[in-house]
């Protein structure tokens, strides 16, 4: 089995204030049946920023990046090289009501 990351995200929209935010949870299985996972917490960001914190939260806490170059790609481009290298990436996204169920 090669690497596997998933990427869970809870969206939620305030609307008192009009701000969209996220959680994100990235979660790694390698061919070594090992796992681990990071969470971004809560987030500013909408659409599909949480690709972005992906991104970040990988960059931060694995060396699955190491070497690739961050100028213009960010790294939302950088989780699409991953791709490339066969490193297989899913998403899962969902909406939620309150900031309550933003948790993990």
């Amino acid at each position: 089995m090669k690497t596997l990351i998933t990427v869970d995200c809870k969206k939620w929209f305030d609307r008192v204030n009009g701000n969209t935010y996220h959680n994100v949870k990235v979660s790694i299985k390698n061919s070594k049946s090992e796992k681990e996972s990071f969470e971004s917490g809560l987030t500013y960001g909408y659409d599909d920023h949480y690709k972005q914190t992906a991104g970040e939260l990988l960059s931060k806490n694995t060396s699955l990046l190491k070497g690739f170059k961050t100028d213009y790609l960010g790294n939302w481009g950088l989780i699409e090289k991953l791709k490339e290298k066969g490193i297989e990436v899913i998403f899962h996204e969902q909406d939620v009501n309150t900031e309550r169920e933003l948790k993990f």
